[in-house]
């Protein structure tokens, strides 16, 4: 889970103060990604489908997103 940052995150297309999904990152031409998703599914920067799912450079990440949360599964 991230959290936007609570003013205006400087990216069109997300949401301030809201809460998001992490789902992975990736690298491509030595450039990392961080793979997002609005759980509202909508809302995302760019031509994307409309599915919330969009990637963010690492850069652009930790500038629009103020709080990172990791959490394990619960056990079986």
């Amino acid at each position: 889970m991230a959290l936007s940052k609570p003013e205006d995150t400087g990216i069109d297309g997300t949401v301030a103060d809201h809460a998001y999904a992490v789902l992975g990152t990736l690298e491509r031409n030595g450039e990392k990604y961080v793979k997002v998703r609005n759980p509202w599914g909508e809302h995302e920067p760019g031509r994307g489908r409309d599915d919330g799912i969009f990637l963010l450079p690492i850069g652009q990440f930790l500038k629009a997103f103020s709080t990172v949360a990791l959490g394990a599964p619960p056990a079986p």
